[in-house]
């Protein structure tokens, strides 16, 4: 069986009424433009319906965790890993907000080498956040078991750390 060479087929005749596709146009572009303004005004509706979100500075964050922190019972109930995990999680999540510092994802070296190149803090503010990351690390990581007076330090520092404003 040999493979033959067939002829071009002829042309199709189209409808010689153009306002057919002129109809079916219009149609199809009606149709799109209802559906974009539907989904405009379905979206608008959203944004207007909703309240307004309360914007706070990382320095209110920071002041509330350390509020509800100072009202917990990690002490009473000598968990004070859990205390200082969550201090020192306030202090660097504080950090991020308010110097655009990865600090939540670094690990206290990671953190403090960073900030020792940045011109963000002064001295003594980097040696009492030096000061202060490593007696969480202390309690976190070395399992040291500090007191409640060393936990209250460690709690005042880190209020001076964030500072008033």
């Amino acid at each position: 069986m040999v493979n033959e060479i067939r002829d071009v087929k002829p042309l199709v005749d189209l409808p010689h009424n153009i306002w057919i596709f002129i109809i079916f146009g219009a149609v199809l572009i009606g149709a799109f433009l209802f559906a974009h303004i539907y989904y405009l005004k379905r979206k608008r509706s959203k944004f207007v319906c909703q309240e307004p979100v309360e914007v706070k500075t990382p320095w209110e964050i920071a002041c509330e965790q350390l509020d509800a922190l100072s009202r917990s019972d990690y002490l009473e109930k000598v968990q004070y890993n859990k205390y200082f995990s969550e201090l020192s999680g306030i202090i660097r999540q504080y950090f991020e907000g308010e110097f655009n510092i990865r600090a939540p994802e670094m690990t206290t070296e990671e953190f403090l080498n960073f900030l020792r190149n940045s011109s963000e803090l002064d001295g003594v503010k980097k040696n009492r956040l030096k000061e202060f990351l490593f007696s969480c690390d202390m309690v976190k990581f070395a399992k040291y078991t500090p007191n409640i007076e060393e936990a209250q330090k460690c709690f005042g520092s880190a209020k001076d750390l964030i500072g008033d404003q």
